[in-house]
């Protein structure tokens, strides 16, 4: 598995459990080694990235004369389970984007540079306590 020094790695997956960063992490490990006994295969990566591809296609669906406007270093890594996404550092605004399609497709998003995670079921509950505390 390619890795590049010029992108943003961007990880999602599905799974029951909502890791800790350093759980996060080690599940990354894991599968750039190929072990994917953390994961379960889930229907909603490919959700995600159809919808994604819709509005930023991927870097096998572009010509070279379009690649200057791709927001992709590299081609996906992709499975049933999980999904690396090689971000363009310079197309770093899409992020926010990023993690609220995955949340919103039930998928846990793993930023490896920072070491941050996003799980659903933790932005559902901040979400509904934002609701209660602003809307009595």
């Amino acid at each position: 598995m390619m890795i590049h020094d010029t992108s943003y790695n961007i990880v999602i997956w599905h799974s029951k459990k909502m890791p800790n960063e350093q759980e996060a992490a080690t599940i990354y490990e894991r599968i750039l080694q190929g072990n994917l006994e953390d994961l379960e295969p889930s229907n909603d990566i490919a959700t995600f990235l159809s919808e994604l591809q819709e509005k930023y296609p991927s870097f096998e669906q572009l010509q070279n004369d379009d690649m200057e406007k791709c927001p992709w270093e590299a081609p996906f890594t992709t499975s049933d389970c999980y999904a690396i996404l090689p971000l363009k550092r310079e197309w770093g605004q899409l992020v926010k984007m990023l993690v609220s399609r995955a949340l919103k497709h039930n998928l846990i998003y793993y930023d490896p540079q920072n070491k941050i995670v996003y799980h659903p079921i933790a932005a559902f509950s901040w979400l509904k306590k934002l609701r209660q505390h602003v809307m009595p």
